[in-house]
């Protein structure tokens, strides 16, 4: 990839998480990741609490990419376990270069156990059934 193409497209990528990380804070994380270096590194993380990865550590979407073509990629939805246990749920959009080969990976990845308790609250809340009344008490 030619390596101004390159800058101007991790800029772009860190442009759009440095927005939308104070949006989604403190429950989604989002991250780039190099897809052109042989380790994978996460070169940018956003809410890293989420995932409780950092930058530098490698990332297993290429496992994924390995034999398909540009036309066969599409945007990942998974749901899997983090390093520090949180359950999240995840979306991947992978970016390629001017020779259709993938450059980065754009993961915005969500707490879900944060949703899930508050779901099973909501459900104790609206399927509460009282006590039955014991004599003596109104």
């Amino acid at each position: 990839m030619n390596l101004q193409n390159k800058k101007i497209q991790l800029k772009t990528c860190i442009h759009l998480a440095e927005v939308m990380a104070p949006f989604f804070a403190p429950f989604v994380e989002i991250l780039i990741t190099d897809l052109q270096h042989k380790k994978y590194p996460i070169v940018k993380i956003y809410n890293s609490q989420v995932s409780g990865r950092k930058e530098g550590d490698s990332n297993h979407v290429l496992s994924y990419l390995k034999g398909l073509s540009k036309n066969q990629i599409k945007p990942i939805i998974s749901t899997w376990v983090a390093p520090n246990g949180n359950k999240l749920k995840n979306v991947i959009q992978i970016l390629f270069d001017e020779n259709e080969k993938p450059s980065y990976a754009f993961s915005i990845n969500q707490n879900v156990a944060v949703v899930e308790d508050a779901v099973k609250l909501m459900t104790q809340i609206l399927h509460y059934e009282p006590p039955e009344k014991t004599e003596g008490v109104k």
